[in-house]
């Protein structure tokens, strides 16, 4: 949920293969529970998945699953400027305290 109540964002996976390959499709779309509308905020191939939205509404937070590797990436609420915060590290994941700490375990 956006702090503001008004929006959700979510994942939809689209076949094609196994996310934890890297294979298939995975999106990250943003849902107005006002007037029911939902749309694309990413197609960036691979997966994506694990959203949550920064305590001011302003950025979301994500996981991406592509060409072998896995990270954490951050982008606007408008779906510009994706990129990620993380490199090569395996299973990320977003935490519900965005600003303060994101966590992950390294690689090595």
């Amino acid at each position: 949920w956006a702090p503001d109540g008004k929006t959700v964002v979510f994942t939809r996976f689209y076949p094609g293969g196994d996310r934890q390959k890297s294979e298939g499709h995975g999106a990250v779309f943003e849902y107005d529970l006002r007037s029911g509308t939902e749309r694309q905020l990413t197609d960036l191939g691979g997966y994506c998945g694990g959203v949550d939205y920064s305590p001011d509404g302003r950025r979301i937070a994500f996981h991406r699953v592509a060409d072998g590797q896995s990270e954490i990436w951050v982008m606007n609420r408008d779906g510009s400027d994706p990129g990620p915060i993380t490199h090569s590290c395996r299973m990320p994941t977003a935490s519900r305290k965005f600003g303060a700490r994101n966590y992950y375990q390294n690689g090595f």
